[in-house]
Parts: C-alpha cells; structure tokens; sequence
C-alpha cells in the first residue's frame, strides 16, 4: 500500500515522462548487464556500445525518410509515355544474431538498420544472461510485440536456432546458412 501511495505520489511530478529519464533509465540498466556478465568498466560500454548505437539510430532517423522515397529511373525515348521508379519495399523477416562480447552494439545496430519495416528476430547470446534478460525485457515494453520478437536460448528448440555462438571465422559464416531456411 506505501508502495502504491509513493508511485502515485511520483507521478505529478512529470520525472518518469521525458526521454532523458528513461534513457539514463536504460543506460544504467546496460552498464549493470554488461558489468555482471562481462565484468566491463562503464566507461568502455559507452564508448563502444551506446554512443555509437545512439550516432547509428540519429543517423538512421535524419535519413529515414530520404532512403524511403521511391526513385525515379531514366527512360529511353520509346517509354517516355511510361512510368519508371524503384519502389523500395522491406525484405520480410530479418534474423538477428547477437554475440556475446558487444551485446548492445552487433545487436541494436542491425535491428536499427534493418528493423525498419521488416519483422525481426532478435537472438541474444546466451552467455550474456542478464544481457539476454534485458534486451527482452525493454524491447518488448517500448516496440511493437507483433514484428519483432527477441529469443532466448531456450525458445531455440524449434530448429530456428540450432547453431550455437561461435568465434571461429569458418563456422561463423555457416551460421547464417543454417537459419536462412526457417525465415
């Protein structure tokens, strides 16, 4: 009941409604992920994760709209009377495969890019449980639920994740290979 009163309490003063609260929000909650699961110094994480995921996502953001827009394509003199244009449509389904030393950045960076208009799945590493734990978590409470859908390493047993994390250049490029069948 305290807990309840105090909530309520908190809401008129507007602190849990900016961006900048739930950004520092989110930011504190990666810092704590990846120093539990990868015992990572703050200053590292945000340098090479969140500062380059939130220049990628400004970037996707200002351009947005320019990369949608249909292009207009040259005609020889016998189509002067048609049209001709590049309508550019998303692919369908993306997967998305994380690894486990820069869970935030080879994860969002792609769902950034890609995850415009396509519907994605968003594999974590496992190794990186608390990391796992809270990707799904906040994507789930901030993105729409129908077109994109983080796994876990136990939602992999319908054979669209079989393969498992690996380092090795050779087995790492057959990776894609194994899932591009489920998509």
């Amino acid at each position: 009941m305290v807990r309840n009163i105090c909530l309520w309490a908190a809401w008129p003063s507007g602190r849990t409604r900016p961006l900048e609260y739930h950004t520092a929000q989110l930011e504190q909650d990666i810092l704590e992920a990846t120093a539990l699961d990868m015992h990572k110094p703050s200053f590292e994480v945000k340098l090479s994760e969140i500062s380059i995921c939130r220049r990628e996502l400004n970037h996707m953001l200002n351009n947005l709209g320019a990369w949608m827009k249909d292009e207009n394509e040259d005609k020889n003199w016998a189509m002067q009377l048609d049209s001709a244009f590049i309508c550019k449509d998303p692919y369908g389904v993306v997967l998305i495969i994380g690894p486990w030393n820069y869970p935030i950045y080879l994860l969002l960076v792609p769902l950034i890019g890609g995850g415009d208009g396509n519907c994605v799945v968003l594999k974590p590493s496992e190794i990186s449980r608390n990391m796992e734990r809270l990707v799904a978590e906040a994507l789930l409470s901030y993105l729409n639920k129908v077109g994109k859908q983080p796994l876990s390493g136990q939602d992999c047993d319908d054979g669209c994740c079989q393969a498992p994390d690996t380092g090795d250049a050779g087995a790492g490029g057959q990776e894609p290979l194994l899932h591009i069948r489920h998509l």
